[in-house]
């Protein structure tokens, strides 16, 4: 994939305007043009999301609900912060209705206390709803078994002959070979064949990575590869599975601290559609949306550098809004067309 400093050197080549190979050329510098792409990236991103574009659209199965809390707060928790709107939020399979803050007070009023949420609005950066009486239902018995508060029924299987093996006050482990593990049984995290579910838990100092898989290792529920509080991993359950656990070192490298474990029932957790918006854009950053749009991108950089050097940005601007518009149009009906297939029937 190209990065961002390869498309500005080659807008550099049609502003006449060679780099001296220290990120200077004769009349715009690096951070300049990088101003500009990250602008025309942001016009991009909004262009694609009035579209409802496909390129835009990410799914966040991260957030529950909170008893007695009437909203979920997005500020930061949603793609880091890099969203421009919310298409749809699902608690479990069913959908919320989206409706107006005032139709929402309205709601909230006559909501009862054993009342689950069944609408919702976008306020700012959260989204409320009635508050409900409850949250998720924690599905694993013991406190112990998720925060390592005193002695838990987790064990090392062979992580220890390897490697490293500590469940005091977190669960600290370290692979000397690929495939060893711990666990922890199924009666400690009981599960129904069939059923999906949501894992949550904190790991730090991660090396390499993990398989989370069933407590007999025969179904992986996912790979925990990154660091950061509450991680999230969705899953159904195959045939033939209780639950448990085994954390599996996926090479011999693996390392990681893990802790507070939680396991709820997927029916009871939210799940968001939303817009997400491309990240502000470094030198050495890959382009955005695959390389889709890097030609186009290299075409606007130039304009905009062009028209902020000639003092005529405010009779760019139009022109600007016009291509984006254009731009994005011809991909959308291009990546949403969908041919219509007819019977034929010989004569």
């Amino acid at each position: 994939m190209a990065t961002v400093q390869t498309i500005i050197d080659s807008a550099r080549y049609d502003l006449v305007d060679y780099v001296d190979g220290v990120g200077l050329g004769i009349e715009f510098d690096d951070t300049e043009l990088l101003n500009y792409m990250n602008r025309m990236v942001g016009i991009l991103d909004s262009n694609l999301v009035s579209l409802n574009s496909d390129l835009t659209e990410a799914i966040d199965e991260t957030h529950e609900t909170t008893a007695g809390q009437s909203y979920v707060d997005l500020s930061s928790s949603l793609n880091s912060g890099n969203w421009l709107d919310i298409r749809s939020v699902w608690l479990g399979a069913n959908r919320l209705e989206k409706v107006s803050l005032d139709r929402l007070r309205y709601e909230s009023m006559f909501n009862t206390a054993n009342q689950t949420p069944r609408v919702w609005s976008l306020a700012g950066r959260k989204i409320y709803f009635p508050a409900p009486s409850t949250g998720p239902t924690e599905l694993m018995p013991n406190l112990v078994d998720r925060d390592f508060s005193a002695a838990s029924a987790w064990s090392d299987i062979d992580l220890g002959l390897f490697g490293a093996y500590d469940d005091t006050d977190d669960l600290t482990i370290l692979s000397g070979a690929a495939g060893t593990f711990c666990g922890l049984v199924a009666a400690s995290a009981p599960m129904t064949a069939g059923q999906k579910y949501r894992i949550k838990y904190d790991l730090d100092n991660v090396v390499e990575s993990w398989y989370l898989k069933d407590t007999t290792g025969t179904q992986i529920f996912g790979t925990m590869d990154t660091d950061g509080t509450q991680n999230s991993l969705n899953f159904r359950v195959d045939d033939d599975i209780t639950g448990g656990y085994r954390v599996v070192a996926v090479t011999n490298t693996s390392a990681g601290d893990f802790d507070n474990f939680h396991l709820y029932n997927w029916l009871d957790c939210l799940t968001i559609f939303y817009d997400k918006k491309t990240a502000v854009l470094t030198l050495t950053d890959s382009m955005p949306y695959n390389d889709i749009f890097n030609e186009f991108l290299r075409e606007m950089l130039v304009l905009c550098a062009k028209a902020k050097k000639e003092g005529i940005i405010n009779r760019a601007d139009g022109v600007f809004n016009s291509l984006f518009k254009q731009r994005v149009m011809q991909e959308e009906i291009s990546r949403s067309f969908i041919p219509r297939n007819y019977n034929y029937m010989e004569f």
